[in-house]
């Protein structure tokens, strides 16, 4: 939401480089001129803007079942002078609003306001967001950006059922935390790689519904996520009708045409058009998969499906084309175990060894029709490598109360580093070695959560 602000306003290669990490590759430029005109239209009908202008409406329009509120608000310091059109502009597509402050003379008075913006925009939920002397003096910009959420779901939980219970920070560390509890049927699907739970939560009156993803072992967010937007992504190639739409409607397949003229592409007839979701999303997994001398990243999938399905040619040719994605057809039902078998070598060899026995003994079952396996493999070297030797053990906070011994690097040098204070956190920047890639290293401060962060 943040960088929908600032791109707004931006020009040249700021504009550019920021519209490419928004993934804004597919539409023409928003305007004649990198800020509106007064009275000039602030987006074009089809265009990112637009359709980010649609999601923010659809994600906070009121209904019974719950409440959803997103918004932003920019400090900025008086001394500079900001375009009406501007102002205008954030407030029609990014629901963001802008005031200019003295930081230098009156920071603390800045501070007691955003605080009470913070506390008035979240029905009182969230106070204190900015601690005394978070915000210095010498300030240019804040961004202050709420998100609350209240609903109820169809099914609630008994809070005399809440207990505690140990909730695993990692594949050897647990805290114990408060867990809600009910028994209930209810949609669940499991997925092997990486080995997670998705639990359906529907809220009352069927308009929304809650997803919560339960990580197993040592399953990370990235991999999560890169995993669910891939595997979406080959099912959404081949789905019809009302399946396609919901599938292209939440990977934000908003702005395009559809891309062929049938659901499934007929052979010989192209994978995808030109400027469509389907033509940028393999520019994205080839331009993160390209080889480079200072690292190495794999992006592979593969599917076992059940031979009792008849699977077209064409569209088998257009998951690899588009997704980098395998397709086999299995007997899981006579050789269940020979396939996971399988699948641990394609997933120990795409990880070049270092990802063994992905799917443990009895985790296939015979009555499996459909099993996704993807794998990312990531290997560079930073421009200023770390000295083993002076790895050491220190505290790494889980939560705001609770820590772990961990291996930590170090390193004393000159860094890019930015520091946001809603939520509590530090942004590391690595470049690697030729300036290939940086890595960008998201450190949360007291009381900021991993959601709060992402």
């Amino acid at each position: 939401m943040a960088l929908i602000s600032i791109a707004i306003g931006s020009r040249g290669t700021t504009a550019s480089q920021i519209k490419e990490a928004l993934s804004f590759l597919s539409a023409e430029p928003e305007t004649s001129t990198d800020v509106p005109l007064l009275g000039s239209p602030c987006y074009k009908s089809g265009g990112p803007y637009s359709h980010w202008k649609q999601i923010m409406s659809a994600i906070t329009q009121p209904f019974k079942s719950y409440q959803m509120k997103l918004v932003q608000r920019l400090y900025l310091s008086e001394s500079f002078e900001v375009l009406q059109s501007y102002k205008r502009c954030i407030k029609e597509i990014n629901n963001s609003e802008l005031e200019s402050v003295d930081f230098m003379n009156s920071v603390e008075k800045v501070t007691e306001e955003m605080n009470s913006w913070s506390e008035k925009k979240t029905n009182g939920a969230i106070k204190n967001s900015f601690p005394a002397n978070s915000i210095l003096p010498s300030s240019l910009l804040v961004s202050a950006t709420t998100f609350y959420f209240r609903g109820r779901f169809t099914s609630p939980f008994n809070p005399s059922k809440t207990h505690i219970a140990p909730f695993w920070t990692c594949k050897d560390r647990s805290i114990n935390v408060q867990m809600m509890t009910q028994l209930g049927n209810f949609n669940i699907a499991t997925i092997m790689k990486p080995s997670m739970k998705v639990l359906e939560l529907p809220h009352e009156n069927e308009e929304i519904c809650s997803y919560f993803f339960v990580p197993e072992g040592p399953a990370t967010i990235a991999e999560m996520l890169t995993t669910l937007a891939t595997a979406l992504i080959s099912i959404a190639i081949g789905s019809h009708g009302t399946t396609a739409s919901q599938i292209k409607e939440f990977l934000h397949f908003l702005s395009t045409e559809p891309e062929t003229s049938t659901d499934v592409p007929l052979l010989g007839s192209p994978c995808y058009k030109s400027g469509g979701p389907y033509y940028h999303w393999k520019q994205i997994v080839s331009a993160i998969t390209q080889h480079f001398q200072s690292y190495q990243m794999k992006l592979a999938q593969r599917f076992y499906v059940s031979h009792t399905f008849e699977v077209l040619r064409s569209y088998k040719r257009c998951i690899k084309e588009i997704s980098n994605s395998e397709l086999e057809s299995v007997d899981f039902m006579n050789a269940a175990e020979k396939i996971r078998e399988e699948m641990n070598s394609w997933c120990e060899k795409e990880t070049n060894g270092a990802i063994k026995n992905s799917f443990p003994a009895n985790s296939i079952l015979p009555s499996s029709l459909l099993v996704s396996a993807t794998t990312f493999y990531f290997r560079g070297r930073f421009t200023s490598p770390f000295n083993p030797s002076k790895t050491h053990i220190a505290p790494f906070w889980t939560c705001k109360d609770r820590s772990i011994n961990v291996q930590m690097m170090t390193q004393l040098g000159n860094f890019n580093i930015a520091i946001i204070t809603n939520p509590s956190m530090k942004v590391l920047e690595l470049p690697h070695e030729n300036g290939d890639i940086c890595s960008y290293l998201c450190v949360p401060e007291g009381q900021a959560t991993i959601a709060e962060v992402i």
